[in-house]
């Protein structure tokens, strides 16, 4: 148990960047990396690697925000925002993409969706 809080302690600041820029709420944000860590729990018994944790980590934050933003409207989202004109998903495939720390393959086995999807769709939002 010890050292999966300590590899999730290493993983926290990435977590939390990536649930804060889709939120923009602080305690949202933090609410919903508490909770992945807590499922992480049961997700990641088995895992021994820092990388193996954070992927099923990144993945489970990913679920957990697509639920949230279905019922709350992030304050952070305005219309001076470039991703404020993007669906939830959209805007939290770019945030990931970049600001998750993992590999695109690591991303695509996270989110279960295949890598050269991610990439169309990354693509698309940054070409508009």
């Amino acid at each position: 148990m010890n050292a999966y809080v300590d590899l999730c302690e290493n993983c926290y600041s990435d977590l939390y960047r990536i649930a804060y820029l889709t939120m923009g709420d602080v305690a949202v944000a933090s609410e919903l990396v508490e909770k992945t860590c807590v499922r992480g729990v049961h997700i990641c018994a088995h895992m021994k690697d820092q990388r193996g944790i954070k992927i099923a980590l990144t993945g489970e934050l990913y679920r957990f925000s697509l639920e949230k933003l279905l019922t709350y409207v992030p304050k952070a989202l305005n219309d001076k925002n470039p991703l404020a004109n993007y669906t939830a998903q959209e805007r939290l495939l770019v945030l990931m993409r970049f600001r998750s720390g993992l590999r695109l393959s690591e991303l695509s086995n996270a989110l279960a969706i295949p890598a050269d999807e991610i990439s169309r769709k990354v693509g698309r939002i940054l070409s508009q």
